[in-house]
């Protein structure tokens, strides 16, 4: 498909800001699969509070109950603390597993 429709996708990702963001899904969207596709990022994005919102420090129980494996925004210059503690957290959670090893 990517050879057969390059045109395809050089007309929509050429002028794009994103184009390295969307690529893969432009494509799979455009595939017979389309319809088996589950439209769900698994990421936790606070839209109420900011533009996205950048999690703080005081996050930290609420990020821990969401059930999405991924989260935006953090800035270490805003919430360094906020990094570590969901660092430690999870090499904690891990700490047992010999996959994985040096984390």
């Amino acid at each position: 498909m990517c050879i057969r429709d390059r045109h395809i996708i050089d007309k929509l990702c050429n002028h794009s800001f994103c184009a390295d963001e969307i690529f893969l899904q432009t494509i799979a969207m455009m595939s017979p699969y389309k319809n088996k596709i589950v439209n769900d990022s698994l990421r936790y994005i606070d839209w109420n509070r900011g533009n996205p919102y950048t999690f703080r420090d005081e996050d930290f129980q609420e990020l821990k109950k969401t059930d999405r494996i991924y989260a935006r925004k953090f800035d270490e210059k805003i919430s360094m603390m906020l990094v570590n503690k969901i660092y430690d957290n999870i090499k904690s959670d891990y700490s047992n597993k010999k996959d994985i090893e040096n984390l």
